[in-house]
């Protein structure tokens, strides 16, 4: 399996508007990734808490730097868990909240 899903990782930065106001400020970061199947394992584990698993997203670990959310076919997904995948790969399991759009 190549690395041929587009993705963007998500950052937010807390940044100060004209007036003071903390304002967070999106970054998003182009990189590919490998889809993988949602194990059954996953989806129990995040429906117990709320949270239905849509996807698991294999990426190179240097690209990731803790960011909690991702876009990718057009939506926006929170970032469940990561799993690391030998010394170069980590696996972003991707969900949305359930009663949240």
């Amino acid at each position: 399996m190549e690395y041929t899903e587009i993705i963007y990782l998500i950052s937010k930065t807390e940044k100060k508007d004209k007036i003071g106001n903390i304002i967070f400020v999106e970054e998003e970061k182009k990189i590919y990734a490998k889809k993988n199947k949602v194990g059954s394992k996953e989806f129990y584990n995040a429906a117990a808490v709320g949270i239905t698993p849509t996807a698991e997203l294999q990426i190179r670990i240097s690209n990731y730097n803790n960011e909690e959310e991702v876009k990718y076919n057009n939506q926006k997904f929170s970032v469940i868990r990561t799993i690391p995948v030998g010394k170069s790969d980590l696996v972003l399991v991707l969900g949305i909240k359930q009663g949240i759009k």
